[in-house]
């Protein structure tokens, strides 16, 4: 199945989700499905994508960026076994997908300089997406809290639970 049957598939789910939405699902069921047909969009005008030497090289600076925070995330203490594991095996697949793009773009001819890693920047960058997945933990958590007060005609029993909850959101907000 492609891509865009997939998407097509998942607009056809929202469709019939939307039949028996509250005001509040119907909102979150809208955003995803003008996500869903922006990636649709998206999808049907790309078409095959030409390798030329900037765009691997771009590829390469992408997978050198991973591949050093991988190792960022490795260096830290007191890391699960499991997780040790995962970041392990990922480190090699990056590492193969490295020397494959480096031998492409030697085979261009390309002379290929590589980025230089910056933790502080890489630190800084973690601790912003971790306020954004808090931000969008929070954001979900009002939607679906608004939702099932609807749902059951609780909107009062829950207002202090909704009002605490945007006062988190707005106070994530601030620190981005």
């Amino acid at each position: 199945m492609s891509r865009l049957e997939k998407l097509q598939r998942r607009l056809e789910a929202i469709e019939e989700l939307e039949k028996n939405a509250t005001p509040s699902e119907r909102v979150f069921l809208q955003e995803t499905r003008a996500r869903y047909e922006r990636a649709a969009l998206t999808s049907a005008q790309s078409g095959p994508q030409e390798q030329n030497a900037e765009a691997l090289a771009r590829s390469l600076d992408q997978g050198i960026h991973g591949l050093h925070s991988l190792n960022y995330q490795l260096s830290k203490p007191d890391l699960d076994p499991y997780w040790v594991t995962y970041l392990q095996d990922q480190v090699k697949r990056y590492e193969v997908g490295i020397q494959h793009l480096r031998e492409q773009l030697d085979a261009l001819g390309h002379v290929y300089v590589p980025p230089i890693p910056d933790e502080p920047k890489m630190q800084a960058e973690e601790e912003r997406e971790g306020v954004e997945e808090r931000l969008r933990e929070r954001e979900t958590l009002l939607e679906l809290t608004q939702a099932w007060a609807e749902r059951h005609g609780t909107d009062a029993q829950v207002a202090g639970d909704l009002k605490r909850l945007a006062e988190e959101i707005e106070g994530l907000r601030a620190r981005l």
